[in-house]
């Protein structure tokens, strides 16, 4: 979970490698994690995104590419 204040929170799970510890600050652009493995080998990560307790859309959030 990283609190990126004003109340907002982006929840990661499915994660393979963790590259941060609890109580480490992590800056714009840098790696926090790699995406785990699901059993039929295709990449995972589940990401959520809140305000409080309200979730939000991430795809009103993240850059199309």
């Amino acid at each position: 979970i990283i609190d990126h204040g004003d109340a907002f929170f982006s929840v990661y799970g499915e994660l393979g490698e963790i590259a941060k510890a609890l109580g480490d600050e992590v800056g714009a652009g840098e790696t926090l994690a790699r995406a785990g493995v699901g059993k039929d080998g295709a990449g995972r990560l589940y990401l959520e995104l809140r305000r409080g307790t309200e979730a939000l859309d991430p795809a009103d959030w993240l850059e199309k590419r």
